[in-house]
């Protein structure tokens, strides 16, 4: 099941995706994807989507400078 995760940003609400496979997590924003260690935890794997998802916007916002 494919879930989201927001994050508020100076230009607006970003959004990504992740699932579960076997092991692992899947998050996906645009054309990016990256794969993390899952827990049992859905709330845990929320929270690293949205970690990861903190992550692609920081360097976005660092290469616009």
């Amino acid at each position: 099941m494919m879930r989201t995760v927001q994050i508020e940003t100076p230009f607006g609400t970003v959004t990504a995706t992740w699932h579960r496979e076997g092991r692992m997590i899947v998050v996906r924003y645009g054309e990016r994807e990256k794969r993390e260690r899952a827990s049992e935890d859905d709330a845990t794997n929320n929270f690293v989507a949205r970690n990861v998802l903190q992550g692609w916007v920081a360097d976005d916002l660092m290469d616009d400078r």
